[in-house]
């Protein structure tokens, strides 16, 4: 029979052979002569059968029926493919092993490599980008768990009153997100200007910083390559806050520390030891330094580009417009800021300065870019920056179209990502502190 014969064709070509010789029927039907032939024979096997059984004469349906167990037998059976599956997705290792090298070495040599991806790809298995995450250790694991349990009661209420805060690294001439483009095959249009990306070996690099809340979109600041004068005014800057406050407040604690310890001493009834502890000393670790010896982001750079002049004014003007008059000032919960453990954010003199402005923290786990909504703007920023200002090259239109970007961005995709916060901490919750989830 032939195999390219359709139930249609075989119900079309026995309708007809009622009425007309065999040769006119499958003209009709449109079959070769030796594919009706052999669905005629077919037929009047069926009939036969019916009739030795004493059975009514077969339907339409019955006669164009393939017989059970006709046709090629298949290489490799289901429950073969379902092994082969699990030896595929066995391990790291065999995942990332190609699939016909797997059935090799399960024993199948005489299977074509289509075949067994065509019967892999049936049962839904795929070749896909491994998912990227941060390694956490185990202390980060239980951290973020405890963190996580802390805040699992916290509706949106609560993920609203925080601030967002994150920088995100900038290189002049990156691209993010679809590049491909049309033009027709071969070197015909090759070399076409408007098929041409340019690229530059002189790139820049800087930092964007950023924060947010769910009803405030705050300010943005980038950070350049310090200039000579830049770090010759914040050093100068941190001597003359060493000199007006930080030294009195040294010499009292070294004082305070020494009291305690020649209490201690009296306690015991032990004499003073004749080598004391110096102030020269102590005032040479606890006085205001610089985090960062060897360029980028320092305490110096961050207080007093970013704290002082964007967000301790910002700070200050959410917190008044939810002034409400009709309510005790104490009663209105703060803002709190959350900021991730850069060396520049977790100086002890950055925390001072927050303390001292009254702007409260959150605490916050290295490498846990999942437990910061701000995260999330930072992609498809980069994205439409490529899209709509062509990957600029140079770091002052780099400059304006971070900014832009970052006005244009929508308060509406803010609150979004704000709000999957509550969800996002209870799948930590799941995963015990890991982050083995999209998000």
């Amino acid at each position: 029979m032939g195999k390219h014969a359709s139930d249609i064709e075989k119900a079309a070509f026995l309708v007809h052979l009622q009425y007309v010789h065999k040769s006119e029927a499958a003209r009709r039907a449109g079959l070769k002569q030796q594919t009706a032939s052999d669905i005629s024979i077919r037929a009047e096997n069926i009939k036969a059968e019916h009739t030795q059984k004493g059975l009514p004469p077969p339907t339409l349906e019955e006669q164009i029926t393939r017989k059970p167990g006709s046709g090629a037998k298949p290489k490799i059976t289901d429950n073969e493919v379902l092994e082969l599956l699990e030896a595929c997705t066995l391990s790291k290792k065999q995942r990332k092993k190609l699939w016909h090298i797997v059935a090799q070495e399960e024993g199948f040599f005489d299977l074509h490599r289509r075949t067994i991806e065509k019967k892999l790809r049936a049962r839904g298995l795929r070749r896909c980008k491994s998912t990227k995450k941060l390694g956490l250790t185990d202390i980060q694991k239980a951290q973020r768990y405890e963190i996580a349990l802390s805040r699992k009661d916290w509706g949106l209420e609560e993920w609203r009153r925080v601030i967002f805060s994150d920088e995100a690294s900038i290189i002049v001439s990156a691209s993010r997100g679809q590049q491909k483009i049309s033009r027709i095959e071969g070197d015909k249009e090759r070399y076409h200007p408007d098929c041409i990306e340019r690229r530059y070996n002189n790139y820049s690099e800087a930092m964007f910083w950023a924060c947010f809340t769910y009803d405030h979109k705050g300010p943005c600041h980038i950070y350049y390559p310090e200039t000579d004068e830049q770090k010759a005014a914040n050093e100068e800057r941190m001597e003359r806050l060493n000199e007006e406050e930080i030294i009195a407040e040294a010499r009292e604690a070294f004082e305070a520390q020494e009291r305690e310890k020649e209490r201690k001493w009296d306690e015991k009834g032990q004499k003073w030891p004749k080598n004391r502890a110096s102030w020269e000393v102590y005032w040479k670790n606890n006085q205001f330094k610089k985090t960062a010896k060897r360029g980028g982001v320092d305490n110096l750079r961050y207080t007093y580009e970013v704290i002082e002049p964007l967000l301790i004014p910002w700070y200050k003007e959410i917190m008044l417009q939810q002034h409400d008059p009709d309510t005790l000032e104490p009663d209105i919960p703060p803002f709190v800021f959350q900021q991730d453990n850069a060396p520049s954010h977790a100086s002890k003199w950055t925390l001072r300065r927050l303390k001292k402005a009254g702007i409260p923290l959150l605490e916050h786990i290295g490498n846990s870019p999942d437990m910061n909504a701000i995260e999330g703007t930072w992609m498809p920023m980069r994205i439409k920056i490529t899209q709509d200002w062509q990957s600029p090259h140079t770091l002052e239109w780099t400059d304006r179209a971070w900014r832009a970007e970052w006005e244009r961005f929508p308060q509406d995709k803010i609150r979004a990502l704000v709000a999957r916060m509550a969800a996002i901490n209870t799948l930590i919750i799941e995963c015990e502190g890991g982050n083995e989830f999209h998000g």
